[in-house]
């Protein structure tokens, strides 16, 4: 039965398997990871790493063949005020993943503080900024008020906005992004550490965006300005 209102189902490798294959394949040598959360996506990654989060929860054995791994239990927000990414990579951060909290303002934070810490030929991911559905972008997560019973759990919050801002605020970005289920990866390349573009416009970035909500029609709008790529594919133009 089709859903009564907007689905954006996304259909290529799921992406805890694209960031594991994605890793050896780009050739990266450290690896800086926020929201970790249980530690699914960091077990993937078999690199020096760097993970922050305010309540870790793990489940598995998250080492795994890592040299070493360092871990802050701790908000990202915080972590930048009293830490140094360069002080565990000197040669600076060669792939990240931002997974945080799901509201664009924090999103927009660590993605400032991480590009300042990142290498030439860096790569970042954010994740949950191509939703579903228009339900899950909800600042507050409510799954109990969902029409969409069937992904009540989703929530992205409302970090698809960093979509339109980069393509705004940071036209120098190249921006890929990938039908990574279940809600998308956005990949960050021609990082500049040295940008002030979005900290210089923070505070006007977050006037002009924190009152405005995706709908079923603006979520259909919002999918026809982007091109997806196929993961696949862009795993095959690496190597992976």
């Amino acid at each position: 039965m089709t859903a009564p209102f907007p689905r954006h189902i996304h259909s290529g490798v799921q992406y805890l398997d694209f960031l594991g294959r994605f890793a050896p394949a780009c050739g990266a040598r450290s690896y800086f990871e926020i929201g970790v959360n249980i530690g699914k996506s960091l077990r993937k990654i078999d690199l020096p790493s760097v993970g922050v989060d305010p309540q870790f929860m793990f489940r598995d054995d998250i080492m795994g063949a890592k040299p070493e791994l360092h871990l802050f239990q701790t908000t990202s927000d915080a972590f930048f005020q009293t830490r140094d990414l360069k002080a565990f990579f000197p040669q600076g951060v060669d792939l990240a993943f931002l997974d945080g909290m799901h509201l664009f303002e924090f999103l927009l934070r660590d993605l400032i503080n991480t590009e300042k810490a990142m290498t030439p030929d860096g790569v970042i991911f954010l994740h949950d900024c191509l939703p579903v559905n228009a339900e899950m972008t909800e600042r507050e997560r409510r799954p109990g008020q969902r029409r969409d019973v069937e992904l009540k759990s989703y929530w992205t919050g409302d970090v698809w906005k960093l979509i339109p801002i980069l393509q705004r605020h940071r036209p120098d970005l190249e921006i890929t992004f990938i039908d990574c289920p279940p809600t998308g990866l956005v990949m960050l390349r021609k990082l500049d550490p040295g940008s002030q573009a979005l900290s210089t416009a923070y505070d006007a970035i977050l006037k002009e965006w924190s009152e405005v909500q995706l709908t079923d029609a603006s979520l259909e709008d919002f999918y026809k300005g982007l091109t997806l790529s196929a993961a696949a594919e862009v795993l095959s133009q690496v190597g992976g």
